[in-house]
């Protein structure tokens, strides 16, 4: 991204300036005169010109938590901040602040999606499953869409057996968020095993290839 938008030029003068261990926000500010919060724009619309519409929560690297940090210290009204700083506390196991962070941006943009789709995430880590398959049907509802939940609400429908084609579009959407998704979770993976249960063996084997 860096070589992209400003060229070779500013690599050496970032790693001569890590190697006098300043911050990586002093660093961005001095040789690129950009704050942490504009970058992490900047590199999001850039990773998304790339990857167009795959959906995953991103994860957040110690630098730009320690930005967000200072951004909901200096203004408690910043509710992007405060809901990404919840990802950030869960995604490092922190589940009770990511809560806090939770509760603060619920409170300053309730129907934002990520806030939607944290409320199910930690719903569903805390064991309440019917609530997490509203929070994460109701982000869907707003446009949104996110692997994990796909394949969350797919294996509720699975789970349950009495409609297992239900689970189709989930698993077709879930494909479309993030196509290289590997192992047992790979949608692809998912519907051929799908598929296998019942009898459809030509879709099942269609699937297993495009994996």
């Amino acid at each position: 991204h860096l070589t992209e938008t400003r060229g070779f030029d500013v690599i050496p003068r970032m790693l001569e300036a890590f190697a006098e261990d300043r911050t990586t926000a002093e660093v961005f500010q001095d040789v690129l005169d950009l704050d942490l919060a504009d970058y992490d724009r900047q590199f999001r619309e850039f990773v998304g010109r790339i990857v167009g519409d795959y959906k995953m929560v991103p994860r957040w690297d110690r630098e730009t938590v320690a930005a967000l940090e200072k951004r909901v210290k200096e203004d408690e009204t910043d509710g992007e901040a405060w809901v990404r700083l919840g990802w950030a506390r869960l995604q490092r196991g922190v589940a009770i602040d990511a809560g806090g962070a939770l509760a603060k941006a619920l409170t300053l943009i309730p129907d934002h999606p990520d806030v939607v789709l944290l409320q199910g995430r930690l719903a569903e880590l805390n064991g309440r499953l019917d609530l997490a398959a509203e929070a994460y049907e109701r982000f869907l509802g707003l446009g949104e869409d996110d692997l994990h939940a796909r394949l969350f609400l797919a294996g509720r429908i699975m789970q349950r057996g009495d409609d297992t084609a239900a689970a189709i579009p989930h698993l077709e959407a879930a494909k479309a968020c993030f196509p290289y998704q590997t192992g047992k979770q790979s949608p692809y993976v998912i519907l051929a095993k799908l598929y296998r249960g019942s009898g459809e063996m030509e879709k099942a084997i269609a699937e297993l290839e495009a994996y």
